[in-house]
C-alpha cells in the first residue's frame, strides 16, 4: 500500500516536505511519484534527501506537468538544482513550467517493504546558480572527416551528468582521454539523462577532430542499455505504470537509434544493482550487444564469454546483432580502481563513410564492427568475401579471407555458427587466411574471426552471413520474430550469468574442406 503524505508550509513560504511511505513494494515496480507544485514565478528549485529506510538504496529524479524527465541524478546524494539559467549536473535548465511537477523514486534494490524516504522542496523566486550560457539544444554537428575507413570509438562512457561519475569527469576531459587512447568518436552514454546535450555542441566546438556521439545509457532494476543516437531518454521505470522493456526499444528504435544491452552477465549482487540484463524482449528490439565491457587485461574473459554466448543466442534466432565494445569509464580515465577501464579500453571500430553521427550509426546498424577487447594495441581484422563484414552473401558456397594486422605470433580461430571450427597461427604481419562453407538447405550460416593471443582474444570481429540464392528453390526458413530475445537468470559465480533465452532451433552449414591460402 502507497501512503504519500504532502505538508506545505504556509501558501508565502517557499519549502515543501514530502514523505513517501510504502507498507509492501511489488519488486517488479518499485518505483513511486510524489507529486508537488510550482508556482508562476519560480526561478529555481532545488531537491534535498533528509533520509530513507536504512538499507534501502533510493534513486531520484524529477518529472515536469507535461510528463517530460527534467533529469535524472539517480543515487546520487547531491542536492539537485534545477534553473532557468543554469542546472546542477544531472538536470536540464530551462523555463520551470507552473504546475503539477513530480518527483520520480526508483528502488532499485527492490525490497519488500516497508519503506520511507523523507524530502524537501525549496522554490525561489531568485536563482542561486550562476547562468551557464553555453547550454543550447543539441544538433548534429558536420562530418568531421570524409570517405570509407575504420572509425574507432568507445561506446559507453560517462560524463560528470551521469549522478555516479566523477564530478571531474567533463566533457572536455572525457574528449582528451579519448584522444589520447586514439579514438575518433565517442558515445557520451549518461544514466537517464539528456543533460549532457545540451552541453554538447559547446564541446563539440572544442574537440573538432573527435565526433560526441549522442546518446543515453537506459539504467533500469533489471539490467541497462546502451541508446547511441538518441537525444531524448527512453523510459526507464519499467514494471510501473504499465511501461515494459520493449515500449523504451521501441522508442529508441522511434528515434532513429540501436538498442544495444549493456554489460549483460555483469553480475555483482549489491555492488552493482540492476547491471545484469534480465529484461525478456522480442529478438527484433535488440539493435547491438555489448559483448565486452571494461580491458579484457583487467577482467580477462570473465565477461566476455557470458556476452559472446548471448550474442550466439540471439543469431540463432536470425537477428543479426551488431557486437560492441566499451570501457564503461565514469572518471575520464582516472579511476584506479579493481574494476576500472582507461576510455577506450575496450573500443568499437566502425567501418563507416564518414565521421558523422549518421555515418556511424549507419556502419553500426550495417553490422560494420570489430571490437578491440585491449584498445589500440590490438590487431585490426578485416572479414571479406563477396561482401564486407556485416553483408548477407547470397551463393551456393562462399570463401571468407581474414587479413590480419598486427597480429603476428598469435592465433585466428574461424566461429561458425556460435562453434570454433578451426585455428590458424598468424605467422606474418599482414597475414591473410580464408575459410570456404557452404549455405545451409535453409536460413542462413554465419562466420566471425577472432585472433588469441598469449592465451587472451584480442580482437574479434561481426559476422558475414550466407544463404542460398532466393531462386534458388530451396526453403528460406527464418526464426520467428517474435521469440525471446534476451534475458538473463541468476549466477553461479561473481561474474558470470546462465543466459536462459527461449530455445532456437540451432542451423548448421554442411561445411566443405576448409580452405586457405597463404599469405
Amino acid at each position: 500500500m502507497l501512503t504519500a503524505l504532502l505538508l506545505c508550509l504556509p501558501a508565502a513560504a517557499a519549502t515543501l516536505d514530502l514523505t513517501l511511505r510504502l507498507d509492501t513494494v511489488d519488486p517488479e515496480a518499485a518505483w513511486a511519484r510524489l507529486p508537488f507544485d510550482v508556482p508562476e514565478g519560480t526561478a529555481e528549485l532545488e531537491l534535498r534527501r533528509l533520509s530513507a529506510t536504512p538499507g534501502v538504496v533510493v534513486d531520484l529524479g524529477l518529472v515536469e506537468p507535461a510528463g517530460a524527465l527534467r533529469g535524472w541524478s539517480g543515487g546520487n546524494t547531491e542536492p539537485a538544482i534545477v534553473g532557468v539559467e543554469a542546472a546542477s549536473r544531472s538536470y536540464n535548465a530551462g523555463p520551470l513550467p507552473t504546475g503539477a511537477w513530480a518527483v520520480l523514486i526508483g528502488l532499485p534494490g527492490r525490497p519488500t517493504g516497508p519503506v520511507e524516504v523523507a524530502l524537501q522542496i525549496e522554490l525561489r523566486e531568485a536563482p542561486t546558480l550562476a547562468p551557464e550560457p553555453q547550454r543550447a539544444p543539441y544538433a548534429p554537428p558536420a562530418p568531421l572527416r570524409t570517405g570509407r575507413a575504420w572509425y574507432a570509438g568507445d561506446l559507453h562512457v560517462h560524463s560528470h551528468q551521469s549522478g555516479d561519475a566523477d564530478p571531474d569527469a567533463t566533457l572536455d576531459a572525457v574528449a582528451v582521454a579519448a584522444r589520447a587512447g586514439g579514438l575518433d568518436f565517442v558515445l557520451i552514454s549518461d544514466h537517464n539523462t539528456d543533460a549532457h546535450l545540451q552541453l554538447l555542441n559547446d564541446a563539440q566546438a572544442r574537440h573538432p577532430d573527435l565526433l560526441l556521439l549522442p546518446g543515453v545509457e537506459w539504467t533500469t532494476h533489471k539490467g541497462h542499455a546502451l541508446a547511441p543516437g538518441v537525444t531524448s531518454p527512453p523510459p526507464f521505470w519499467v514494471g510501473f505504470e504499465g511501461l515494459r522493456a520493449e515500449f523504451a526499444a521501441d522508442d529508441v528504435q522511434a528515434q532513429g537509434g540501436l538498442f544495444a544491452p549493456a554489460h549483460p552477465t555483469l553480475s555483482l549482487g549489491p555492488a552493482c544493482l540492476g547491471c545484469a540484463f534480465e529484461h525478456s524482449l522480442p529478438a527484433q528490439a535488440i539493435d547491438a550487444l555489448e559483448v565486452s565491457t571494461i580491458d579484457i587485461d583487467v577482467v580477462g574473459t570473465l565477461l566476455l564469454d557470458g556476452g559472446l554466448r548471448l550474442w550466439d543466442q540471439l543469431s540463432d534466432q536470425g537477428r543479426h546483432v551488431t557486437p560492441v565494445g566499451g570501457s564503461d569509464d565514469h572518471a575520464a580515465g582516472t579511476s584506479t580502481g579493481p574494476f576500472s577501464s582507461p576510455v577506450g579500453r575496450p573500443r568499437t571500430l566502425v567501418e563507416a563513410e564518414a565521421l558523422s553521427v549518421e555515418a556511424i550509426l549507419a556502419g553500426m546498424r550495417a553490422g560494420r564492427t570489430m571490437v578491440q577487447l585491449g584498445g589500440e594495441g590490438d590487431p585490426l581484422v578485416i572479414l571479406e568475401a563477396e561482401g564486407r563484414v556485416g553483408d548477407t552473401v547470397e551463393a551456393a558456397e562462399a570463401t571468407v579471407s581474414a587479413t590480419v594486422e598486427g597480429g603476428a605470433g598469435g592465433a585466428l580461430e574461424w566461429w561458425v555458427d556460435g562453434e570454433k571450427v578451426r585455428t590458424d597461427a598468424v605467422d606474418s604481419d599482414p597475414w591473410v587466411g580464408s575459410y570456404t562453407l557452404d549455405a545451409p538447405d535453409q536460413g542462413e550460416a554465419r562466420v566471425r574471426a577472432m585472433i588469441v593471443r598469449d592465451g587472451l582474444p584480442r580482437t574479434l570481429t561481426s559476422h558475414i552471413w550466407l544463404r542460398l540464392p532466393a531462386d534458388s528453390g530451396a526453403q528460406q526458413g527464418k526464426a520467428e520474430a517474435g521469440a525471446c530475445g534476451c534475458s538473463g537468470g541468476p549466477s553461479a559465480g561473481p561474474l558470470a550469468l546462465i543466459l536462459a533465452l527461449i530455445p532456437a532451433l540451432r542451423r548448421r552449414p554442411r561445411q566443405t574442406t576448409p580452405s586457405r591460402r597463404d599469405p
